[in-house]
């Protein structure tokens, strides 16, 4: 599977080739959060909480998951977009 994460506010985009769920991992880290693969680890600084991005890291996770079950050839992350969503459910 071809996974891409990007995030404007980052200047962030990455795109890993990817073949199972072990392959790749993310982190919550302070006020970061942390993509590892193939033993590079690329970090996405944000102003949000540790809770917060604990929720992102988790939703990113659900989304990967959902695509290896579907069997998906791609899956497009935004950041960005997964960090608003969960900072206006948690209001």
């Amino acid at each position: 599977m071809i996974l891409e994460i990007h995030s404007y506010n980052a200047e962030l985009f990455l795109t890993l080739d990817i073949e199972k769920h072990s392959q790749v991992a993310f982190a919550a880290k302070g006020t970061n959060i942390e993509i590892m693969h193939n033993g590079i680890t690329h970090q996405i600084k944000t102003d949000k909480e540790f809770g917060a991005l604990l929720n992102v890291v988790c939703d990113i996770r659900e989304k990967l998951d959902e695509s290896f079950n579907e069997k998906d050839k791609s899956l497009v992350i935004d950041i960005d977009e997964i960090v608003a969503k969960v900072c206006e459910e948690l209001e």
